[in-house]
């Protein structure tokens, strides 16, 4: 077949399939110009579920007859000031939004400036015009779809059902509504009224669209590191979800998917979630234009970050302190007792850990380091603490703790796992891993590609995991001549090839940390209090103070929480003591 120019209708068509994909497509590239025409008011109005009808009506800055012709033009658009990509400011810039939709419906603009005694309505059909008139009307701009992919029929036998569609819609629109509480939103389908949004604060925002529970579930976060500001609202490690669409990710106020923001959310809450959950997060990443770049996607979905490594750490640092604040406080004079206990008591020979080690460093079977009856007990019966004062045990597993103004029941085991897994890492963190060694070596020929070239730049942590790895110049190999003794029998060669894949798709070895964890989380299971145990006041008492100054104590490693709280005057509302 030979080679040939498209006729541009054809190449408008395809061109508008990489854009416009669904009717929640048109409402993304619509909502995105009103926000841009700084809008305070945006009412969308559908027909089943936006097939047959769409409306995005806004009160911006409108546009005059000229404006209104050129906005259905490829590659025009108001919203790049100069010829800089690296300095976008607005959420659309491509100027393929209106003639995308253009050459797949049937497309009517009606706009006016707020200088403008009258607007203009203005008909396309197959991106041209074909009909316009001067009209009264509000300030702002009214888009109206109708008939949405009537030339290409074929993409409507993809489209689903009407509700599924309606949800799809409905994602979409809520995202745009977290990033702009200023805005008021409003959304119909068939004249019903589903969702309407009016303005508000960012925190209002977030919680009118993820519902009361995440509104008492909530961590807030806002800091800033170099150029990088992060702000937004992260759940408690216990309030969870069993997908992670419950993740809003969004980069100067642009909703994106990003695996470097995905990463660091996961390793931020490590060691804090059952398995298979995932948080509730809405983060805002704001940061130079020049170190993003949105250019990267058709529909803008994704974006690069120019330092990928540094963003990554830096949002993984800033959720680690922001989840560390829900652990509790303790008191000054504790904190140095525990501080004179470690100077005296720590060992100096920093060995290696293996899994022996580990079982032998933390088992309470080991009376001078068991953390129960090591720790000196004067003073520490008081209400005022965190988790007041020990009263007594319930059927030997859970702890009964009178505060001040409420009273707690702690499950001894789980907050004793925390407590014992926490201080393995740290523990871990200090001295390593020990490496055993393979003999003789094993010899991995690392290929053409050089993917294995990646592990170069994390050798000396790894070294810190018990891998010892090396590479040959010429020909080209790596040189495995040792493997984490605490892993037990493991395939080296296939284990490192998944290490390769993380590293390349997430930019760090995230299973490896998450393996030796999860062995550390079974030993603790294993050497913590149990339930039915008998505890005396003393240890009970203790085991209080210890888990008040560990972190995360809200949760076990499992994610199960390890406490919970009422208050006095829930007691007295429950018993009409203050009717």
């Amino acid at each position: 077949m030979p080679i040939r120019v498209l006729p541009p209708h054809l190449v408008y068509q395809i061109a508008s399939g990489e854009i416009i994909e669904r009717p929640c497509s048109v409402v993304k590239e619509l909502l995105e110009n009103a926000i841009d025409a700084d809008a305070s008011s945006i009412r969308i109005s559908l027909r089943n579920a936006g097939k047959t009808f769409i409306s995005v009506r806004d009160n911006g800055i409108g546009m005059n007859l000229t404006d209104i012709r050129l906005a259905t033009k490829h590659h025009a658009t108001s919203k790049l000031a100069t010829d800089n990509l690296e300095d976008i400011k607005t959420l659309g810039f491509r100027g393929e939004a209106l003639p995308s939709i253009s050459a797949v419906s049937q497309m009517s603009i009606t706009s006016k400036p707020k200088e403008n005694e009258y607007g203009w309505t203005m008909r396309f059909n197959d991106q041209h015009v074909q009909a316009y008139s001067p009209t009264a009307c509000e300030s702002g701009t009214c888009v109206e779809i109708r008939n949405l992919f009537y030339k290409t029929p074929n993409r409507l036998n993809f489209l689903k059902t009407p509700e599924w569609e309606l949800q799809a819609t409905l994602k979409t629109f809520k995202r745009l509504a977290m990033a702009y509480p200023s805005i008021a939103f409003s959304l119909k389908n068939d004249k019903k009224t589903n969702i309407k949004f009016l303005e508000t604060s960012f925190e209002k925002r977030i919680a009118d669209i993820l519902g009361e529970p995440f509104k008492d579930n909530f961590i807030p976060v806002e800091d800033e590191k170099d150029y990088i500001k992060l702000k937004g609202l992260v759940s408690l490690p216990s309030f969870t979800q069993p997908t992670a669409n419950f993740q809003y990710l969004f980069v100067n106020r642009r909703p994106v998917n990003n695996r470097v923001l995905s990463s660091a959310i996961r390793v931020a809450y490590e060691g804090l979630l059952f398995r298979h959950r995932y948080p509730v997060v809405v983060l805002f990443v704001d940061l130079p234009g020049d170190q993003v770049d949105v250019n990267i996607h058709p529909k803008k979905h994704e974006v690069r970050f120019k330092e990928e490594e540094f963003v990554n750490d830096t949002i993984k640092e800033i959720l680690k302190k922001a989840l560390a604040k829900v652990n509790f406080a303790v008191s000054t004079s504790f904190g140095e007792e525990i501080l004179n206990l470690i100077e005296t008591e720590s060992d100096p020979t920093m060995i290696p850990h293996n899994k022996e080690s580990l079982r032998e460093e933390f088992s309470r079977k080991n009376e001078k380091q068991h953390p129960l009856t090591n720790l000196l007990s004067q003073h520490l019966s008081d209400k005022s603490h965190p988790l007041g004062q020990a009263i007594g045990q319930l059927y030997n597993t859970f702890i009964i703790s009178e505060g001040e103004e409420k009273f707690f029941i702690v499950d001894q085991h789980a907050a004793h796992e925390r407590l014992l897994y926490e201080e393995m890492k740290n523990s871990l963190k200090e001295r390593g891993l020990k490496s055993s060694p393979l003999n003789p070596p094993l010899q991995i020929k690392t290929g053409p590609d050089q993917r294995f070239d990646v592990l170069l730049k994390y050798q000396e942590e790894l070294k810190h995991f018990g891998f010892n790895i090396n590479f040959s110049s010429y020909p080209r190999f790596l040189i495995v001549e040792g493997m984490p003794e605490i892993l037990g029998e493991v395939k080296a060669k296939s284990l490192l090839s998944d290490l390769v894949e993380e590293i390349l798709e997430f930019g760090e070895p995230l299973r490896l940390s998450e393996h030796v964890h999860q062995i550390c989380s079974t030993l603790s299971c294993h050497l913590s209090i149990k339930g039915g145990e008998r505890l005396n006041f003393q240890q009970l008492n203790q085991l209080l103070r210890q888990i008040e100054n560990v972190n995360y104590s809200g949760q076990c490693n499992h994610g199960r929480p390890t406490y919970l709280s009422l208050r006095k005057k829930d007691l007295e509302r429950i018993f009409r003591r203050n009717v």
